[in-house]
């Protein structure tokens, strides 16, 4: 639920979103403050919450809270049947937006109204793929299994087929499976995604992935990523594969750019530092580059 509450707030382009893998480490190890959390993350505000699943239905409880003094702004319980899920998820979003009174653009406020009911078992194995994706190479081929699965429950579901794209794609780049028959799957994989799906910012992504690492054309990677960033301005991986196809380009000074606007979605990932660590490398700023990889190695010392 994390994850799903995450991608639909991200996608409210006016807001700046913390990505997962800088939130994800509040869930465990020792309790932090909301404020200290805040300093940490550069936030205003906090989403809390808690999911409870009984049988066939959720029950979700949800807190907006304002970082400095810990007041709660907005809060909000609602329970349903599993296959209204992904409604649940966009009730929540649209509910922080208007709270904090943000202008949601005409198209936000279609998706927001419109999400379809969804196959549980199907959602499950999303959820499922998403988590083993955000293990990196060890969890590539189950991530992939995953939403092979989900997409076989429902068809339809476009976020699936993103998702099945984008681990196609970083089980080549890591050399998990064949480059040559995992990039044609993932193109295809990302092709349906936008079938299904227009406005969907992964897909984009993953196809400037594809022309950038196994196609080499570095002007057609670079329009996608911008198309990418247009859809949702809060995926830290767009900002990230961006700034990489920019170096390769030799535009340092832009993709410098690129990946600060990544950083600031995701402050506390020793991947950060490790990827501006390897952008400076590029642009022969190695001092400097030499700080930012001990900066990732405090952060993670098994970096």
């Amino acid at each position: 639920m994390t994850e799903e509450l995450i991608a639909e707030i991200s996608r409210i382009t006016s807001l700046r979103v913390i990505s997962r893998t800088s939130v994800m480490r509040y869930k465990t190890g020792a309790r932090k403050s909301v404020p200290e959390i805040a300093r940490e993350l550069n936030v205003d505000a906090i989403v809390e919450g808690t999911v409870a699943v009984s049988g066939s239905r959720v029950r979700i409880t949800a807190e907006l809270i304002q970082a400095e003094d810990e007041r709660h702004l907005w809060s909000y319980r609602d329970e349903r049947d599993l296959a209204d899920i992904l409604s649940l998820e966009s009730v929540v979003a649209g509910h922080i937006a208007r709270e904090i009174r943000i202008r949601l653009t005409p198209a936000e406020q279609t998706r927001l109204a419109s999400a379809r009911p969804v196959d549980p078992s199907a959602h499950n194995a999303y959820l499922k793929g998403l988590h083993f994706f955000f293990r990196l190479i060890p969890g590539l081929n189950k991530s992939v299994e995953f939403f092979a699965e989900a997409i076989r429950l429902d068809p339809s579901h476009a976020d699936s087929h993103a998702g099945l794209a984008q681990a196609l794609v970083d089980a080549a780049i890591y050399g998990v499976r064949p480059p040559e028959t995992a990039m044609r799957s993932a193109r295809a994989a990302a092709v349906q995604a936008l079938k299904l799906d227009p406005s969907n910012a992964n897909a984009y992504r993953v196809l400037a992935d594809i022309e950038k690492g196994y196609d080499w054309d570095l002007k057609g990677a670079a329009g996608k990523y911008l198309r990418a960033l247009q859809l949702n301005p809060n995926l830290m991986l767009s900002h990230f594969r961006y700034a990489d196809c920019l170096s390769r380009m030799e535009r340092h000074a832009e993709a410098l750019a690129e990946v600060e606007l990544g950083r600031r979605l995701n402050p506390v990932s020793p991947m950060t530092y490790g990827f501006h660590s390897m952008i400076l490398f590029r642009a022969r700023r190695f001092d400097q580059a030499i700080d930012a990889a001990r900066q990732s190695l405090e952060l993670d010392q098994y970096w």
